[in-house]
């Protein structure tokens, strides 16, 4: 048995460890992730979260810690180019922030525009712009009147903007 079988094999008995420990293991993997960030160690990045990942699904259902390491492992993903590897993450994201927090939610427009710039970077314009769409209908409810000038500031955004390119 090599050392990346040893280490699956730990990692899987996260199960047979208190909360606590869980929490413990939860929160130095996250922390390595965003150590890794600073140093521009994507690679190291993407393991780290990958592991806080595995620790998140220990917990309850419900929190937020899932969302969270889905989130940070799906961006750090798309910093390195792996749009496709991120895709099927921002969309279990979706569904557990659409459930916790209701489909209007301004928590689910953030991933709504993650998932539509994955879209426009592979090229499936249609669905990146129906995607920009929801998200920028529940911020228009949520913000209000002032939204308006946010959706100027929005279009302007080379990433953010609802152009198809």
């Amino acid at each position: 048995m090599g050392f990346a079988d040893t280490l699956s094999n730990l990692l899987s008995l996260r199960w047979l460890r208190s909360p606590a420990a869980r929490t413990r293991a939860w929160e130095d993997r996250f922390q390595a992730g965003v150590e890794a960030l600073r140093r521009e160690d994507l690679a190291g990045a993407e393991r780290a979260f990958a592991q806080a990942l595995n620790e998140a699904e220990g917990f309850p259902a419900g929190d937020v810690r899932l969302t969270v390491s889905l989130d940070n492992l799906a961006g750090v993903l798309r910093m390195e180019g792996k749009n496709a590897d991120a895709e099927p993450l921002c969309t279990r994201t979706l569904a557990i922030k659409e459930r916790l927090f209701g489909p209007e939610s301004p928590n689910v427009a953030s991933t709504l525009k993650d998932l539509a710039e994955i879209h426009r970077q592979l090229g499936d314009f249609e669905r990146a712009q129906g995607y920009n769409r929801r998200a920028m209908a529940i911020l228009q409810k949520a913000i209000g009147p002032d939204f308006e000038e946010l959706e100027e500031s929005l279009r302007r955004s080379p990433v953010l903007r609802d152009d198809g390119e």
